[in-house]
């Protein structure tokens, strides 16, 4: 099996759980942007290898990957490639035949559907080389995967949720862009930050992951009640150990304690934004972050 650092805990957990069964994991490393190279998964294959799982776009630094680029790698040598589109299926163009892949899953939840529900893609390529095995059994429902019966409510709410994202996907993906870039300006002149995360093509639009100076992200959550935001993955949030993704790209341990993860949604407004940079600017003051007295601005 071969995986990247920075993957979701539900992959990398997954990982764990194999290696411990007695399968070798191969976890590639990232560069300072959370980008995998195409180069070193080429490198990584080995005749035995039954499975990649690379991720369309990280859920803490929201970098895109290089999907297409190791899927020709892969596909190449003969072997699956799986893709967690979860987190950058909402706002990028998802074709599983431009990506290349022969497993891509993504939740409901992310794009306003119902919770519980998800989607498992499996190419025709995949299915008559390799069939999938149920991993649960004594029901034979989804071509014989699921042994229980069919959520109906929550899979005609994941449909409705695709079908009104599909719409007007290119549209909002632009206005997240101009709500991030109008918190960031506002941020930028009440308090020092330094950015975590990029903010052009190769990055999602919708979030973004900033450190404060002096500031403990743990703090500040407590400080900054009015505004929803996060020092790490959401679906890790009683985890108390830094985060495996900041980790990876190489960040100092006191950079990674006063960091927190922004990200806008369908329903934030312009006026959101600049009040949460309002309030989290209070926040890092009230919490012993950057002094008031330093250059307000943003580093580099």
């Amino acid at each position: 099996m071969i995986t990247t650092a920075v993957e979701h805990k539900s992959v990398l957990d997954t990982c764990r759980s194999l290696r411990a069964a007695g399968h070798e994991v191969t976890v590639l490393p990232v560069d300072a942007a959370g980008r995998v190279d195409p180069a070193a998964v080429a490198a990584a294959l080995r005749p035995e290898t039954a499975l990649v799982s690379v991720m369309l776009a990280n859920n803490e630094i929201a970098t895109v990957q290089p999907v297409a680029a190791i899927a020709e790698l892969t596909r190449a040598a003969g072997v699956p490639l799986h893709c967690d589109a979860t987190q950058g299926v909402g706002t990028l163009a998802v074709d599983v035949r431009a990506l290349g892949v022969d497993l891509l899953t993504f939740s409901g939840h992310k794009i306003y559907g119902p919770k519980g529900v998800g989607v498992l893609y499996v190419s025709n390529a995949l299915s008559d080389r390799a069939p999938l095995a149920p991993l649960l059994h004594g029901g034979g429902q989804e071509r014989g995967l699921r042994a229980g019966t069919l959520n109906t409510a929550a899979v005609i709410g994941l449909a409705t949720a695709v079908e009104l994202l599909a719409a007007g996907r290119e549209r909002e993906a632009a206005r997240l862009a101009g709500l991030r870039a109008w918190f960031l300006a506002e941020l930028a002149g009440l308090v020092p930050y330094t950015l975590n995360s990029g903010t052009d093509e190769g990055f999602l639009p919708q979030a973004v992951n900033l450190s404060f100076a002096g500031a403990d992200a743990q703090q500040l959550l407590l400080e900054v009640t009015e505004v929803a935001v996060s020092s790490g993955s959401a679906c890790n949030s009683s985890a108390q150990e830094p985060s495996h993704v900041l980790s990876a790209i190489g960040l100092a341990p006191e950079r990674i304690r006063g960091s927190i993860r922004v990200g806008f949604g369908r329903f934030s407004t312009e006026e959101e934004a600049v009040r949460a940079a309002r309030a989290l600017a209070a926040g890092v003051r009230a919490s012993g972050g950057v002094a008031a007295a330093q250059p307000a601005g943003r580093t580099a």
